[in-house]
């Protein structure tokens, strides 16, 4: 009963993932695939690629089920999966965050809303929902189609709750989350320096990311120019006077020549 409960989540989930993203009838690499109710028959389903380029979708449940055992889900309530009164709920920077940490691993997030008993929403959830589509809808290149770099990232986690074994940590200012969408490197950070400069030090010149260097630099949603220096500490980056959304800013990479995937 637990593995018919999650496959009939996986479709309801995936089927939402696509047509949100407006690809389910442009897939022509669907594979046809009968289920059976095994760990086994789990195992050896590939899902199509319209599923590994949609990254990001939202289910809804009014009680308790089975979910895999790999981290692509999460909840915007701190409380329960399902409606669960007086609860707290996760903040928008630790779901953002969480959602770019899976990216860059090459994993997806379903992210879990408890309705009502009446089907509806609380405020707080659907603010909630709004400002995670409001940062999307600035940095979705970053995100939506993507593929994982030959390092998911760099910096220090910040451990906010003691929820479940390992309790739940958020990124901290000084992390960047990599993600590749053919042969560009997207660099999502997550700190908005006061000098103005922010240092990515995994780009350093001892570590060249392309075949000839760095073509260009921008900042996603951003108009202005973006200076930058790699030496041998880092790549430092002149950050906008101005942020062009809030909890995460992306900076675009173009390289000249191939994106190298080994060090």
């Amino acid at each position: 009963m637990r593995i018919k409960s999650l496959f009939l989540i996986f479709a309801i989930a995936v089927l939402f993932v696509s047509i949100q993203c407006g690809t389910l009838k442009e897939s022509t690499d669907v594979q046809e695939y009968n289920f059976e109710t095994t760990g086994e028959s789990l195992m050896n389903y590939k899902v199509p690629r319209w599923y590994e380029d949609s990254k990001f979708g939202i289910y809804f449940h009014w009680m308790p089920f089975s979910v895999a055992a790999y981290k692509t889900d999460d909840k915007i309530s701190v409380s329960g999966w399902c409606y669960v009164e007086d609860t707290e709920f996760w903040p928008v920077d630790y779901l953002i965050g969480a959602l770019a940490d899976i990216v860059s691993k090459n994993g997806n997030l379903l992210l879990n809303v408890g309705p009502r008993p009446d089907g509806t929403l609380r405020e707080v959830e659907v603010g909630t929902l709004k400002e995670i589509g409001k940062w999307l809808k600035v940095n979705g290149e970053a995100i939506y189609g993507t593929r994982p770099w030959r390092q998911f990232g760099e910096g220090t986690m910040v451990k906010i709750s003691e929820d479940g074994k390992q309790g739940k940590s958020k990124v901290g200012p000084d992390c960047v989350r990599f993600t590749v969408k053919g042969q560009t490197l997207y660099a999502i950070c997550f700190g908005w320096p006061e000098s103005g400069e922010f240092t990515i030090k995994s780009l350093s010149s001892k570590n060249p990311l392309s075949e000839h260097g760095i073509k260009s630099i921008a900042m996603l949603g951003s108009d202005e120019d973006i200076h930058w220096n790699q030496i041998e500490n880092g790549l430092e980056v002149v950050f906008p006077t101005e942020a062009p959304c809030d909890y995460a800013y992306v900076l675009k990479i173009v390289p000249k020549g191939g994106l190298l995937f080994t060090e």
